[in-house]
This record gives structure tokens, sequence and C-alpha cells, in this order.
């Protein structure tokens, strides 16, 4: 897992097996100061790789009336 120290944004990879769920206390080796890394939600990594609102064309996506379509979806236009 990716994780990220609070204090200073330095960037460091985790392995999750390390991280009991309270949680894992560990020191920056950047800035030295203490920080709490949490495992990542079971939910969370279930839906990270999925959009919460379907886009047009996916699974899921309707097109009602007054609803804003694709570019490529609408009516031609009439003229009179």
């Amino acid at each position: 897992m990716k994780i990220s120290c609070p204090n200073c944004a330095a960037a460091y990879e985790l392995d999750d097996s390390r991280v009991p769920t309270a949680g894992l206390s560990i020191k920056c080796p950047k800035c030295k100061k203490p920080f709490t890394v949490h495992r990542p939600k079971a939910d969370a990594a279930k839906d990270a790789g999925r959009p919460a609102v379907p886009l047009p064309g996916q699974a899921g996506a309707s097109h009602h009336p007054g609803e804003a379509r694709a570019w490529g979806s609408r009516p031609a236009p009439r003229f009179r």
C-alpha cells in the first residue's frame, strides 16, 4: 500500500500484511515525526477501480428526459 507522511508528504510503499487491524504507529524516516497508518477498508479497495456514477454508455447508465447525455448521443437538431 502507498502511504505518505502527513507532516512532510514523503511517500513510501508499505506491505499491507505489516499493518494490524488497529493500525500501525510509525516514524517518518525523513522528518522523524510519528504517525499512524491504517489498513485500507475492504469497500474502498473494492470500489477504487469503479467510478461512483456510471458514464454514458456504461452498464447502469440511463437516459431519462432532461438528463445530460454524451455529445454523440444527442438527437439531430430540427430546423423549421
